[in-house]
């Protein structure tokens, strides 16, 4: 075999690995969506949303995974689902817990599986006992606690013969009973420093299910997280604790421009919240070199962040 026939093979075979690389790239997004409470409508039209606007304005054909949250059937016209869903052959609606009529809405180009299981808000190594007396006593401090339970989400695909592993959430917001009852600076102060809020219970619950469904060497996949924690990534330039503890199940992607994602500044919840990002995306090192953006789109009371990985 001469050389030029040798290096005309090795060539060949390096296209064909670049090109398999090239291919096997994700691009996904997600979006709570606010179920319209938050859309305002658009000025030159009344009778549109500023959700069903970006609906149908979006170029939705980029992604090759969409997550809505806080999706309920029937608020969004069929007019503007069909912008998105003409894009998806698979999709699949999740709905959070049965006391909650809010779904992760997943759109798809490739077909999936997925796994659905509830994760509670206790501290999964307390007894019986203990979480007996934390449920007793948590509906003084939070008020209604019947749609705390969230789900645990996992969605599984294969691309260019890689398997993908992606969880989306949507974790549970005892923040609002707990200002109610104690004022914004002690509730400021729990979501600095508390270890045993509901919410900080259910990351846990969450690293636990992630343990539990993947193997505790999880790390060496290719994991994807991505959703509303309702957890800051900072509060006045200091980390809270529920932040370190997510990054410690995966490592937190920070968008380049370091966008926040709540409250978008057309809906109605500006104004009315501090100004946070509480949506994060986070990677285990085996997808790859990634890239994370908050989009500016209108209509919820958040902002959608997207992802891609190279």
């Amino acid at each position: 075999m001469n050389l030029s026939y040798l290096a005309i093979l090795i060539m060949s075979s390096l296209l064909v690995s670049f090109k398999g690389i090239a291919s096997s790239k994700l691009s996904v997004l997600w979006w709570n969506i606010g179920y319209n409470n938050y859309s305002l409508p658009v000025s030159d039209y009344l009778a549109k949303t500023n959700l069903e606007a970006s609906l149908e304005g979006h170029d939705w054909s980029k992604y090759d995974i969409v997550a809505l949250g806080e999706y309920v059937e029937g608020t969004i016209p069929e007019k503007s689902l069909e912008a998105i869903r003409n894009q998806f052959q698979w999709s699949k609606i999740i709905k959070y817990n049965n006391a909650y009529e809010k779904s992760i809405y997943i759109l798809s180009k490739y077909n999936f599986t997925y796994v659905a299981q509830t994760m509670d808000w206790v501290n999964p190594n307390w007894s019986q006992s203990e979480i007996t007396r934390y449920r007793k006593t948590s509906k003084f401090f939070y008020g209604s606690t019947k749609t705390f339970k969230r789900k645990y989400l996992r969605i599984k695909l294969n691309k260019d013969g890689a398997e993908n592993n992606l969880i989306f959430y949507h974790l549970n917001n005892p923040w609002a009973g707990l200002k109610k009852t104690f004022g914004k600076y002690l509730t400021a102060a729990e979501i600095l420093t508390g270890t045993s809020n509901p919410l900080f219970n259910q990351i846990l619950q969450l690293e636990g299910k992630i343990k539990k469904d993947l193997g505790l060497n999880y790390k060496k996949k290719k994991i994807l997280i991505m959703g509303d924690s309702n957890c800051p990534r900072t509060i006045k330039g200091i980390k809270p604790i529920c932040y370190n503890k997510l990054g410690r199940i995966l490592t937190l992607r920070i968008d380049a421009n370091k966008e926040n994602t709540f409250p978008a500044n057309d809906s109605t919840a500006e104004g009315k919240y501090p100004n946070v990002k509480i949506d994060h995306v986070q990677t285990s090192d085996a997808l790859g070199p990634v890239s994370v953006k908050v989009l500016k789109l209108n209509g919820s009371d958040h902002y959608p962040i997207h992802l891609k990985t190279y």
